[in-house]
């Protein structure tokens, strides 16, 4: 393999001659994958420079010390006999040593691949509108939240020995009924009250918007103690000054009221020690009225068809005396009704003026869906967060750009918010890792990233220019002599190119001196390598200039900082998978191999897979609806206990967001979430950015809910490949969910098995040596080698190679397949 060393030093380029290194069998270029993603491409880390090489390092030394520049490229040559360069790597003065003849420099490994290593774990903070601007606005139109509101009788007079209740009914007046609990989130619905009291005004709740609510009730109550002949208990709507009928059903129906039975009070004819002593029946006032206690257990009068007998019921007074009935009643209520209990009863004649019944239980729950108002949130692509969080990891040392593939058609339509955008902090910051990012990437979308190979720098300076000049002044074709004010260099659209003004004389030039840096000395319109700051267009904005192509040459926004003027760029590319395990790709065949070795990688065995988000916990009822947290599986192997976590931090849960939006207002309050960040599959409804909630998804508490795109099963399915390398065909066995586990998307049940037959590789591996060392122009190729009659292909897993030096190259593979 041809191969050429380039040592930079400022503008000077010297190729190395075979004597200006003492260690060039130990440079090499190390390819490695881990964990079944992108390639990564490492360089030797020491030089031993000697003769012309030497002195040029020890002169530049001697003159910038610490401050010293320079660096190597690697340069191989192509199939078209053109040397491309394959690698470079800035030199470390602060290293350097040297003796007699060799001087000795480490190279910098300021590669964007060892800055990632280096900070992928670091949390940076982003402040939304100074250094994230938004890529658009999310209209949150909220999610519908279950909330209820309790009440009981809870005036009475209470027993020693339990918490029954024994409760007065007045003529004329209400019950007084208090509220013992709420679960109100939204609090837009309904105008509540502690108490109804007695008082005929007096209500439950007021409704202040149109809502549908639904009544549910439990009444226990002895009927052993009080005297509730002929109680009515019901719900009553007053609207527009009239009452409205409330409709309770067949069974629970009366003028509008649930009734209590019709029972007269029973007649306790004392304890007894057994039934021999109990009354002759004929000697009872009341004989069907009638109970005794024996023993602690009930016996009443009764008609056994020829005349009344003692008989024993078996059961305790608790269990014989109390009566239960509950049900559901809906309520169609509109704006200004109010709601209120009343109460009824015969009072034979005017003989009665209050009835009283011992509750056991009474507990009245109304139960409605209350929305919130829409929300705008700012969001963000994908692409923006990656290339910050990159940009903050580089710093100043490479200039990053970003790739995402649209393998995964989802991509293109989902958007990332910050906890805090979604609470409405003013000054909201977007807090992240790269590993945060890379994780949710591989856990939602099965991606993963390679970094490609460094490109020269686009833009290498910045200039300032003075206000920008709209004017139709003609230029003179003359030079300005004289000092020169950069305020005074202005760019006019209408001729497509800067310009000085002569504020004296008022004339504009096309040349002044300096003009070079501005224009082009050939077509003479602005450099295309150049950044401008224009400072009536903005004082902190940069910008660019595409290719003259005519008048009509306006500067477009360079979202860059300045930091990274001047640097090399390299891009960090987002890719599937199966487009780094392509079982379609070229196929490069090794002639030759010795030494092969095949053995079985069990670090992708797993006898269960978690996968989707970490569980989080709600101080709400609503949240036990949420299903975008994690599911749990077994696999079915027995010849490994490892577990596969496929969690993202990044969060799909809708009612996480609801929940961060009820929060608004709270400024001075500190949450666990504050620094989550969320993300939502889109769609544009009525030019708005909203929820997508296309897929069906069923047995949710409404049908509001979003992101079903991204639940734990979808998560299984992006990285199926990877998950079914362990077999060519497995199942999935659900063991758990921590979300809701009824939930259906799409037909799909949360809590069904998955089947994966699209494996991307094999868990083999093999090694092997040959003297095939040219250099990779295809990292994600598969390799052929055949060895004793079978062929195995596979991809490139690892492999060292030295450019300078003929050596047998040792690979090692991920195997794809086997024939023999």
């Amino acid at each position: 393999m041809l191969t050429k060393f380039i040592l930079h030093i400022g503008e000077t380029e010297y190729e190395l001659q075979d004597d200006d290194l003492r260690n060039w069998d130990e440079i090499r270029c190390s390819y490695k994958r881990a964990s079944y993603d992108g390639v990564v491409r490492s360089f030797t880390s020491q030089f031993e420079f000697v003769n012309r090489a030497k002195e040029l390092l020890l002169e530049i030394y001697l003159k910038d010390r610490f401050n010293a520049q320079a660096y190597i490229s690697v340069l191989t040559s192509s199939d078209r006999w053109i040397y491309e360069e394959r690698f470079r790597c800035p030199l470390d003065f602060s290293t350097v040593s040297w003796e007699a003849y060799t001087l000795k420099i480490n190279s910098v490994d300021n590669s964007l691949a060892a800055l990632i290593k280096a900070n992928k774990s670091t949390k940076y903070e982003f402040a939304i509108g100074s250094e994230l601007f938004r890529d658009a606005m999310f209209n949150f139109d909220r999610m519908p939240m279950k909330e209820s509101l309790t009440y009981e009788f809870t005036q009475g007079t209470q027993y020693d020995n339990c918490a029954d209740i024994l409760v007065r009914f007045d003529k004329d007046q209400l019950p007084w009924v208090g509220n013992v609990g709420s679960e109100i989130t939204i609090n837009g619905t309904l105008d509540w009250r502690d108490d109804q009291e007695t008082e005929p005004s007096s209500y439950l709740f007021n409704v202040i918007k149109d809502v549908e609510v639904e009544m549910e009730y439990e009444l226990e109550w002895r009927t052993d103690t009080g005297y509730g002949y002929g109680t009515n208990l019901g719900i009553r709507i007053r609207r527009n000054g009239a009452l409205v009928d409330v409709t309770y059903g067949a069974n629970d129906g009366n003028g509008g009221y649930f009734a209590f039975p019709s029972r007269q009070t029973l007649y306790n004819q004392g304890t007894y020690s057994n039934p021999g002593a109990l009354p002759d029946v004929n000697s009872l006032d009341h004989k069907e009225g009638s109970y005794a206690i024996i023993s602690g257990l009930v016996w009443v009068v009764q008609y056994n068809g020829r005349g009344y007998i003692w008989k024993g019921t078996g059961k305790t007074p608790t269990e014989y005396f109390v009566n239960r009935r509950s049900g559901r009643v809906p309520l169609k209520l509109q704006a200004g009704d109010t709601v209120f209990m009343d109460s009824s009863f015969s009072t034979f004649g005017g003989n009665f003026q209050f009835v009283t019944i011992r509750f056991i239980k009474s507990k009245f729950t109304f139960k409605w869906m209350g929305v919130g108002n829409s929300v705008n949130i700012e969001v963000f692509k994908p692409k923006k967060i990656a290339t910050q969080l990159l940009r903050k990891i580089a710093a100043d040392h490479v200039n990053v750009d970003v790739f995402i593939s649209e393998h995964d058609p989802r991509i293109a339509n989902t958007y990332l918010l910050a906890a805090e955008s979604a609470r409405g902090i003013l000054g909201a910051k977007f807090y992240s890792s790269f590993n945060e990012f890379c994780d949710w990437m591989a856990t939602v979308f099965g991606y993963v990233y390679y970094i490609g190979n460094p490109q020269p720098s686009k833009y290498k300076y910045i200039r300032t220019c003075g206000e920008y000049e709209g004017s139709s002044w003609n230029y003179v074709d003359e030079t300005y002599v004289g000092s020169v004010n950069t305020n005074n260099i202005v760019y006019i659209p209408q001729h497509a190119r800067f310009l000085y003004h002569d504020t004296t004389n008022g004339k504009l030039y096309v040349r002044w001196p300096g003009w070079t840096d501005y224009n082009h000395p050939g077509h003479g319109h602005p450099r295309t390598d150049t950044l401008y700051r224009i400072l009536e267009l903005s004082s902190t904005d940069l910008y660019y200039f595409d290719e003259y192509a005519g008048s009509s040459l306006y500067p477009k926004v360079y979202d860059h900082s300045e930091d990274y003027i001047g640097n090399d760029g390299q891009t960090v590319y987002f890719v599937h998978r199966s487009e780094v395990l392509d079982p379609s790709a070229n196929v490069r065949v090794f002639p030759y191999c010795r030494g092969l070795k095949y053995s079985v990688d069990t670090s992708v065995i797993y006898s269960t897979i978690t996968a989707g988000y970490d569980k989080k916990d709600y101080d709400n009822i609503n949240g036990r609806d949420e299903f975008n947290f994690n599911n749990t599986y077994t696999t079915g192997c027995t010849v490994s206990d490892k577990t596969l976590s496929l969690l993202s931090k990044y969060r799909a849960d809708c009612y996480g967001i609801e929940f961060a939006v009820q929060k608004r207002g709270e400024d001075t309050t500190d949450t666990t979430s504050d620094k989550d960040v969320f993300f939502v599959l889109c769609s544009f409804v009525d030019g708005d950015l909203t929820a997508d909630r296309s897929l069906e998804i069923q047995n949710s508490l409404t049908g509001a809910v979003f992101n079903g795109a991204f639940s734990p099963m979808a998560c299984i399915r992006a990285n199926a490949g990877y998950i079914g390398l362990q077999a060519d065909e497995m199942t999935l066995r659900f063991a758990s969910s921590t979300g809701n586990s009824s939930i259906v998307i799409s037909g799909e049940a949360m809590s069904g098995d998955i089947t994966l037959d699209t494996p991307l590789a094999t868990c083999g591996t093999i090694e092997f040596t040959t003297d095939e060392i040219d250099d990779i122009a295809d990292v994600n190729e598969l390799i052929e080698v055949e060895d004793d009659g079978v062929i195995y292909r596979g991809f490139l897993k690892e492999v060292d190679i030295k450019y300078a030096k003929t050596e047998a190259a040792k690979y090692k593979l991920i195997v794809k397949e086997i024939e023999l």
